[in-house]
Parts: structure tokens; sequence; C-alpha cells
């Protein structure tokens, strides 16, 4: 029998062979939001499904290694909670470890599965917050941590530029731990992934600019970094904590692309409704300058519900619960039973068989 051509299988799109399909949409995943976010520095790294208790990804260092000696990373994903998450939060943990990654390529160092604050740089840099709760107002630093999507981020237009070009993940676990929806136990409150719109409530200030002819282009201005950062990072739509204590002394310059409106311009006809599109969500949060919004998810992974089951699981024992329906006092015992509760406040109340 001869070699099997590899090349003839590796393009298949039906389903027939879901291990290539499956792998193949997160390597591309990486490979675009490495271009996309990272500016191509990560190298290639080995992607792998774990199910971890309590995780739903990580990222470790120098894992694999070849006959040859080479060293790659491993980036794991738990598929546990792909049908139970939408396609953007997913990716946004596939991200989430890329910063990792990011990390040891610039030499930076942190303690193993801390998150520390210029991980958090990192994050915020592309438009995920760091947040131990995943929303809004979350812890920024520790061992457990989650992060939020900052609506019109780079993560969160890059995302949409690739599931606008069908990416999808075919394949997903039929027993999920947990669920939003309709399962007994609701996702864990640090596996939350939530996305905040930030909206000004009016332009900031004007910035002096050359006259320029063409307004409908985008301008930009150079701001130097230096001294008070709290001013610089509202524009910027940063905490005044975005740039590390022991680099705030440093001068830094960084050239920030605003769109007129944005600037301010004279022009009567530039209203902040213009600017602001409305939301679907609730307030969550607000000052003199801009409203915090928790955005309503739109959907979950695109997977039907009904997909979804709960592990059936088997009674072998030849036993039944029973429980009294007032004081809910439960025992076990054979079917068919008879048995009554024997608290004062129950009044013989006859136990039913639970599931």
């Amino acid at each position: 029998m001869g070699m099997i051509d590899i090349s003839s299988i590796v393009d298949v799109r039906d389903g027939g062979h879901p291990t290539i399909e499956t792998y193949k949409e997160l390597e591309l995943a990486y490979v675009f939001f490495n271009e996309r976010l990272f500016q191509n520095q990560l190298p290639p790294c080995l992607i792998t499904l774990q199910r971890e208790k309590r995780t739903l990804g990580y990222h470790s260092h120098g894992r694999f290694v070849n006959a040859e000696g080479e060293k790659i990373d491993e980036l794991a994903l738990n598929p546990s909670y792909f049908g139970v998450r939408s396609i953007k939060q997913t990716l946004s943990t596939l991200v989430h470890e890329q910063a990792h990654a990011l990390m040891d390529v610039l030499g930076i160092q942190s303690r193993r599965g801390y998150h520390c604050k210029k991980w958090g740089n990192i994050m915020k840099n592309i438009g995920l917050y760091p947040s131990q709760t995943g929303k809004f107002g979350g812890k920024e630093t520790g061992q457990q941590m989650s992060h939020y999507i900052i609506q019109g981020g780079l993560f969160d237009v890059a995302c949409d530029e690739l599931l606008s070009h069908e990416f999808k993940l075919s394949w997903f676990d039929r027993y999920p731990p947990c669920s939003p929806i309709d399962l007994d136990v609701p996702l864990p409150s640090s596996f939350l992934v939530t996305t905040v719109a930030i909206q000004p409530k009016k332009p900031p200030k004007p910035v002096c600019l050359e006259d320029d002819e063409d307004d409908e282009f985008d301008r930009t201005i150079t701001l130097d970094l230096t001294g008070d950062l709290s001013r610089v990072n509202k524009v910027l739509g940063f905490d005044d904590d975005y740039m590390d204590d022991e680099d705030d002394s440093d001068a830094i310059t960084t050239t920030y692309v605003a769109p007129v409106a944005e600037l301010g311009t004279s022009k009567p006809d530039v209203l902040v409704s213009d600017i602001v599109k409305s939301e679907k969500g609730k307030v969550i949060d607000e000052d003199e300058d801009q409203i915090i919004i928790e955005v309503e998810d739109d959907g979950l992974s695109g997977i039907s519900i009904d997909l979804l089951n709960k592990p059936t699981t088997e009674n072998h024992s030849n036993r039944l619960k029973y429980r009294c329906s007032i004081c809910n006092v439960q025992v076990w015992g054979k079917p068919k039973l008879k048995l009554k509760c024997g608290e004062e406040n129950c009044k013989d109340n006859f136990l039913t068989v639970v599931e």
C-alpha cells in the first residue's frame, strides 16, 4: 500500500476530517491576529485543546520540542465552552493567551500564571481590557483573570473583519459543564467576557490644527506623554494608570490618528449624535465626559442550543431519590416506596421521587 497523499485531505471542508478542520480554523485565527494585532512578532506555536478545570485557556512557554531540539510554545483552549460562548468571546481568549506569548517575545518576566500590569498594558493596547470579573470595573491584575472587549478597539474591529470572511468554529462539545442559558450551572464569573462601549457625551475641547481644505480625512496629532497623563489618557480612552508607574517619568511620544469630529471642529453640522451610535445594553457607569455601556451579547456560538445537553447518567444502583416538598429533606430508597416525612411541621407529607 502506498503512502497517503496528505495534500488531498488538507483543504477538505465537508466535515470528513474534523481534526484537520478544527486545528486549521484555530491556526488561521492565530496567524490572522498575529498580523493584525501583534505585527507578526509572535513565533509559531502548537495549539492544543485541553479540558483544564477553572480555565478557558493557557499559554506555556517552550512546552514542546522536536528531535532537533527546537522548542515551541503551547497555546491551549478549553473546548468545553465553545458552544456556550460567542465565537468572538472564544477568539478573545485566544488573543488573551497571545498577549502572554508577546510577554516572552519582549523578555518581560512575570511569575507563573500571574497577570501583571505590563501584560495588562499589552491587552489594553489591542482593545481587551483586563478584568478579574470580565466586566467593567473589575480588578486589573491577579492570578485568575478575564477581560472585556472594548467596542471599536483593535481586537473588536479585527475580529469583525475575520468573521466577515465566514470564519467559524465547526465543532462544539455537546456536553458543556455550564451554560448561561438553560443548563444547571451558570458560567463562572471569572469566565465572563463582556463587550463595553465607551461613548463620549460631548466632543473633547478643540485642538489647534492648521487649516485643511479637505476635512473629510482623519488628522494626525502628536502627543508628548509626559507629566500628568490623565487628560491625554482621557482622549485616548485609557485609564490614568495606563503607563507603568516606573515609566511615567520617561518622555514618550505617540501618534494618534483621530477623526475630525472627535477633535472638535467648528463645522456646525458635526453633532455628537452623528459620531455616537446608540447601543443595546445597560449603562453601568458615567461621568461628565462619557458613558460606559455594557453591550448586549450578539448571540452565542451560532450553534443551536438544542444540540447542547447535559450528559445522561444511568442509575445502576436501582435506588431513587425521594424529597419532602415542604422541608426538602431527601432520602434514597428502592423504587415504589411510600415514604412520609417525620418532621412535625410537615404533617406526614409524602415524599416524592426527584431526578
